[in-house]
């Protein structure tokens, strides 16, 4: 190797350090900045956690052991069974001058019937369905929404009460039918 191409590679060598020194100085500083961020970050969170108290909003539903009290805390009538399909009564509970629920189990699944104050959806499930089809049971119009061949909701109103049933896993059009015929029961 000549003295020229010696130099040569002596200096490609100390360019090569030298890029080398350059991305490492990089690295370590964007890490820095990185860190910093982040810390500063935490302390803002701390900071406005201890300036701002927890505040969440009240569960509105009150725990009941049966329909009679449900009726008392809510102020109107609700007149369910204690068996829908094979589905044994569970929870039932109330809101102050406002809704009734009552929860409905087996080993499978769960359906919750709802009858509140008012002509709102009060389903609580605001899910986008496949199919959304509005149907004639009893006396009323009952939206129906459905996934596959499984009805997950169906609500309806009275013009005075708003009524839902639901399904976690959903049910056949047939046994949602028997479900709302079961609620259409005229109010005392």
């Amino acid at each position: 190797m000549g003295i020229r191409q010696k130099l040569f590679f002596i200096n490609v060598r100390k360019d090569e350090i030298d890029i080398k020194k350059l991305l490492l100085a990089c690295c370590i500083i964007v890490l820095c900045v990185g860190v910093i961020g982040y810390v500063g970050v935490s302390k803002r969170n701390i900071l406005t956690d201890n300036k701002t108290p927890n505040v969440q909003m009240p569960n509105p539903f009150v725990d009941v052991k049966d329909i009679k009290e449900a009726i008392s805390v809510a102020g109107f009538e609700i007149s369910v069974p204690e068996k829908i399909l094979n589905y044994k009564m569970g929870i039932i509970q109330a809101v102050k001058g406002d809704m009734i629920q009552v929860f409905y189990n087996n080993d499978k699944d769960e359906i919750l019937v709802r009858k509140a104050i008012g002509t709102e959806d009060v389903s609580g499930d605001y899910q986008e369905y496949e199919k959304v089809e509005k149907v004639k049971i009893g006396n009323f119009d009952v939206t129906l929404k459905s996934k596959k061949d499984k009805i997950y909701l169906a609500n309806w109103t009275d013009g005075k009460y708003s009524f839902s049933v639901s399904s976690k896993n959903g049910i056949d059009k047939a046994q949602m039918k028997k479900v709302t015929e079961l609620k259409q029961m005229p109010v005392k």
